[in-house]
């Protein structure tokens, strides 16, 4: 398939972490980019839950103070940073697989690596 690589490129980038390399049947590193991504995504989710949870419950207390917890905020941005990293690595990793696999095909035209 000639369009596998913006295939590959456009699940990984668009769909979740660690799809497109299942276009190339790289299942294990595929599973591994959607982890890395999980994890970090995931620490977002829980950071951020508990932050709004006790901000949400501070507004409807009768003096409407809001305790901004910067520490846990700051974590969230962090994890939050992180996720994207991940989510663009593993688009450069699709890039790469494409590319080595482009070029085994070139050198070998009967042969399709898995």
């Amino acid at each position: 398939m000639k369009n596998s690589k913006w295939v590959a490129l456009a699940l990984s980038t668009l769909v979740f972490p660690g799809t497109g390399h299942f276009v190339y049947k790289r299942w294990w590193r595929g599973l591994l980019w959607a982890c890395v991504f999980g994890v970090f995504f995931l620490g977002v989710m829980v950071i951020m839950g508990a932050t709004l949870g006790k901000m949400g419950d501070a507004m409807m207390s009768p003096t409407g103070d809001i305790p901004i917890d910067m520490q846990q905020l700051g974590q969230g941005a962090l994890l939050g940073l992180g996720s994207f990293v991940a989510w663009g690595l593993a688009a450069v990793d699709v890039w790469i697989v494409s590319r080595q696999v482009q070029r085994l095909r070139e050198a070998e035209p009967g042969i399709t690596p898995e």
